[in-house]
């Protein structure tokens, strides 16, 4: 086992201190409390399941300066900058660990034989927590836990130029096939689905519920003072159209602004500024509130909504996996959508806010500064709160004649049952405006697969209206134009396998072949990345994979040829679509 041993610098250690000063001033109307009482993250947390429903309204007062909220976007920045440079894990072989965070642990898919079962079925994931997790390890001069890893939550952080959905469809799919960089003997199958997006000025009106824990573990400066700057950027964002209400759960939870108009931006961000952290973390009570208020000031045809903030440490109330997971499931058939923004290096429960999103019609985001606070809630903010098609369910049935065996990349906690597809009560994943879904297979050709008609797989997908009860089902049919699956790989197809390269490369993945961050780079460096901010930050986080974990960069040698012919799908009024791969 290892020890890993957390240290700061000096400079972070006197940032902390002047952060806790600049906060703990902005005022508000709530009981003061010593901070120093919080309960640490080696208390053992309380197992029971009864959920406090009371909601109490709090103080309004006006606010005298419209300065404030600029204040904690500055500073909450000026931790960011700092943060990167001066936090570090040191490993020591010991059975023991400061670094609290909590993930799930999910066995790797594995290759099914086509002969046992040719049928694969698995749920849409737009969740990219995963990746701004890891980002946020490397970045401190840290090596990741595997657990950590979501492949899939790497690959769909990014944006791909796939196809824009025909008319009157909810979105494109598109697929590629490639040999696979990491054994030559296998191929590569990527399936890609674009949502259409919806001009954010002709957006549903919402009502927004934030729900915010106040608890304790949140009084670190990446924790609720940034909480504060994401939801104020998001205010810039909303108009008379559009309603807040705000929940905060400690030891119990509080009605701190209910209803409030859109365009009301001071009054609502005065309220977000006054909050203070301290005591213990009753969430559940905290979710029945919102999700109550939800109901209360619900907008028939609108965007109904609540997002949690927190580092999902509860010890109160409803606090196991399970429990969280019964209560959401049920909070879910309201009709209100969820989205989760995980906070904090110190006590994340990344297993819970997960479990939540996936349970709750939603999504999950980490954020880890005031940039991706950005991204998420104000440059991609249709993607993350407007729904276009939820409960998105893709079963592929793959060739047996072309294919021999397969296995998905990630995934893991997506997987379904292949007779669950059919099943509308059986829950999916959600698709945001213009939002993109990529999964990836490695397949095992079979020996003779060059003698058939070069047909790979058949896709099916079910999806509902974002408020119908009945799915709707589409079908494609994928094929290779080639007399093989030796196709050029598209910008695509190459960012996709460098990412998957490196998180198998992280997640120490007994399928990773000859995966290393040489190869996952000279992937990237075949594509137009510096077009990309996203993608130029990934070049980066490749070199600092290599100095935590001590990798020696080296060039690799490949026959990849940068031309590529694009898939496309025939838009014609047959009941399945064909798509070649060329």
């Amino acid at each position: 086992m290892r020890k890993i041993t957390f240290k700061r610098t000096i400079s972070m250690i006197i940032a902390a201190g002047l952060m806790t000063s600049a906060f703990t001033g902005c005022g508000g109307s709530y009981e003061a409390t010593d901070s120093s009482s919080r309960e640490e993250s080696t208390v053992a947390y309380t197992t029971s399941d009864e959920a406090s429903d009371s909601a109490t309204e709090s103080s309004k007062s006006k606010r005298e300066s419209g300065a404030v909220y600029e204040t904690t976007e500055a500073a909450a920045e000026d931790w960011d900058n700092s943060m990167t440079q001066d936090a570090w894990y040191e490993e020591e072989d010991e059975d023991y660990g400061y670094d609290s965070r909590e993930y799930a642990h999910v066995s790797e898919n594995d290759f099914i034989a086509t002969s046992v079962e040719s049928t694969s079925t698995f749920s849409a994931d737009v969740d990219t927590a995963s990746y701004s997790n890891i980002r946020n390890y490397l970045n401190n001069g840290n090596t990741v836990p595997e657990d950590a890893v979501r492949i899939e939550e790497m690959i769909n952080y990014f944006h791909y130029d796939y196809d824009e959905p025909a008319k009157g469809e909810p979105f494109s799919v598109n697929m590629e096939v490639d040999t696979c960089p990491w054994n030559e003997d296998h191929q590569l199958v990527m399936i890609g689905l674009k949502a259409k997006a919806i001009d954010t000025s002709k957006r549903k009106p919402t009502h927004f519920v934030f729900l915010i824990d106040t608890s304790g573990s949140m009084d670190e400066p990446n924790k609720l003072p940034l909480v504060k700057t994401a939801y104020i950027k998001l205010l810039n964002e909303l108009d008379e159209n559009d309603t807040v209400s705000i929940v905060t759960y400690a030891g119990s939870d509080k009605v701190v602004l209910e209803g409030e108009c859109g365009a009301n931006t001071d009054k609502i961000a005065e309220a977000i500024e006054n909050l203070q952290a301290y005591g213990s973390t009753n969430g559940s009570a905290g979710i029945n509130t919102a999700y109550d208020l939800a109901e209360e000031y619900f907008i028939k045809g609108g965007n109904n909504r609540v997002i949690l903030a927190t580092d999902g440490d509860l010890n109160v109330g409803v606090t196991s996996e399970d429990g969280l997971t019964e209560l959401i499931t049920e909070k879910k058939e309201s009709g209100i959508f969820l989205s989760v923004l995980g906070f904090g290096n110190d006590n994340l429960k990344d297993n819970k806010l997960e479990a939540l999103a996936d349970n709750g019609n939603g999504n999950y985001a980490f954020i880890d500064s005031v940039y991706e606070a950005k991204r998420v809630l104000v440059e991609e903010m249709g993607s993350t709160l407007e729904t276009v098609a939820k409960d998105v369910k893709l079963q592929t049935t793959f060739d047996e004649n072309v294919v021999e065996k397969y296995r998905l990349i990630g995934y893991e906690n997506r997987m379904m049952a292949n007779e669950d597809f059919d099943d509308d009560s059986v829950d999916g994943g959600e698709i945001g405006s213009g939002h993109e879904v990529t999964a990836l297979y490695e397949i095992i050709p079979t020996k003779n697969a060059d003698s058939f008609d070069n047909h790979i797989l058949d896709l099916s997908i079910r999806y509902k209206a974002p408020q119908a009860d009945e799915s709707k089902l589409l079908q494609y049919s994928c094929k290779s134009t080639g007399k093989s699956f030796d196709n050029n790989a598209s910008d695509n197809m190459l960012w996709v396998e460098s990412v998957a390269a490196l998180g198998m490369f992280l997640k120490d993945s007994e399928y990773s072949g000859e995966s290393s961050v040489a190869l996952a780079r000279n992937l990237a460096e075949k594509t137009s990345y510096r077009d990309d901010a996203l993608r130029v930050e990934y070049m980066s986080l490749l070199d600092k994979v290599e100095d935590n974990y001590g990798t020696a960069y080296s060039d690799y040698d490949d026959d990849y040829d940068d031309d590529y012919d694009y898939y496309d799908y025939d838009d014609s009024e047959s009941d399945v679509n064909e798509i070649e791969a060329n």
